[in-house]
């Protein structure tokens, strides 16, 4: 069975998939002596199987939605309970825009204020007064392709072509929206914990100063 990502408000980037049991995308949860449950993200899914221990094959009945009886009962209940986990988890390690803004206001000394008059938004600025972290609150739209327009949180810093590809290929980032893809990124609040970009933020600080540009 699939379940969208976006209506069970489930995002966790490639770190947190390990921290949580996850290997190459999939994990093995075992239910009893009779079966196991897998769990497989997929790019916008989260694909549960039913796998039958005694010869290793996929218990089919557990994806006919009017089976809810019995053994596939029982399994869809397991299944909840693990996707429920799954989703408490991310919310609890997920940094909240007042824990990234005190962060930052602590560590840099920085204040943050709207450079906008239009939209939701808040730049932190270095000591030469440039951009190192730009928070706005967008549409989901902008960041995933084919997905809803529910607002989502985001930042945007700029990072060392080596530090941006790495926090791409690692899920952390996406490539920026409303600015220079070359430099800069946007990491989209409930897929990180704060100790997942300080050392990020940090890199922006640098990267954006007294040569830096925006």
């Amino acid at each position: 069975m699939k379940y969208k990502l976006s209506d069970l408000g489930l995002k966790l980037n490639n770190q947190q998939l390990t921290d949580f049991g996850f290997v190459n995308g999939v994990k093995t949860v075992t239910v009893d002596d009779d079966f196991l449950l897998t769990f497989t993200f997929l790019s916008e899914f989260l694909e549960v199987k039913a796998i039958d221990r005694n010869d290793e094959e996929e218990y089919m009945p557990f994806n006919i939605d009017s089976n809810r009886g019995g053994i596939s009962s029982f399994l869809h209940s397991k299944a909840d309970e693990e996707i429920a986990r799954l989703v408490k988890q991310s919310h609890l390690e997920s940094v909240s825009k007042e824990e990234l803004f005190t962060y930052i206001e602590e560590t840099f000394s920085s204040k943050p204020a709207n450079p906008f008059n239009d939209v939701d938004a808040m730049a932190f600025r270095n000591e030469f007064g440039k951009w190192f972290v730009l928070y706005m609150t967008v549409k989901a739209d902008r960041i995933y392709k084919n997905r809803s327009e529910d607002l989502i949180e985001i930042i945007n810093i700029k990072l060392p072509k080596e530090a941006l590809d790495k926090s791409i290929s690692r899920g952390i980032a996406h490539p920026a929206y409303h600015m220079n893809k070359k430099y800069w990124v946007s990491i989209v609040l409930n897929e990180v914990k704060l100790d997942d970009i300080k050392e990020l933020l940090m890199l922006s600080y640098v990267a954006t100063g007294e040569k830096g540009y925006n």
